[in-house]
């Protein structure tokens, strides 16, 4: 069966506009948490250097992300970032086929959004989580600070790409 879903996968992201969708959405995912992460810091260097210096620092900073970070937010922001845009590059597959979408997507919606807003530590500041005001105070009461919500989001983005592609695995795969 995982031979089925790697030979599905294959065929999917192997046209130009599902890989394209997949890039794009990883980019966004990534490029998203950093600004989050270094937003004030940002604002201050492009009010006080302009705004092309301010561009500078931020591909600067996403280039270097994983020094500013505990590398298990990394590797979470990694993960999810990955398997959010598996699922958004294979709904667009369907989308894109005109093959129906089944109405129990509830778990892959909430497991992205679970994922954009916590997809780390919430005491590394990253996600919109400390955006909304929840940050280490918050989840501090939390055994692992919050980090527990990376994992749900991991396994709810997992299942939903999991349920997406043993749908997919039957039907015919357009070149």
């Amino acid at each position: 069966m995982i031979k089925d879903f790697f030979g599905l996968w294959k065929r999917i992201f192997g046209h130009f506009k599902v890989f394209l969708v997949f890039l794009f959405t990883f980019l966004l995912f990534y490029l998203l948490n950093v600004l989050i992460k270094n937003y004030s810091s940002l604002v201050i260097y492009s009010n006080n250097s302009g705004f092309i210096r301010g561009l500078n620092l931020f591909f600067i900073l996403a280039i270097g992300f994983y020094k500013t970070i505990k590398i298990y937010t990394f590797v979470g922001v990694l993960i999810i970032g990955f398997l959010l845009a598996t699922l958004v590059g294979l709904i667009y597959y369907r989308y894109s086929m005109n093959l129906k979408l089944r109405e129990d997507g509830f778990l892959g919606g909430f497991g992205a959004a679970l994922g954009i807003v916590a997809p780390g530590c919430s005491a590394c500041a990253v996600g919109l989580a400390p955006v909304f005001g929840l940050g280490s105070g918050a989840f501090s009461l939390l055994p692992y600070g919050g980090f527990e919500f990376t994992f749900i989001a991991i396994i709810l983005l997992g299942y939903s790409i999991y349920r997406l592609s043993r749908e997919m695995v039957g039907c015919e795969i357009r070149r």
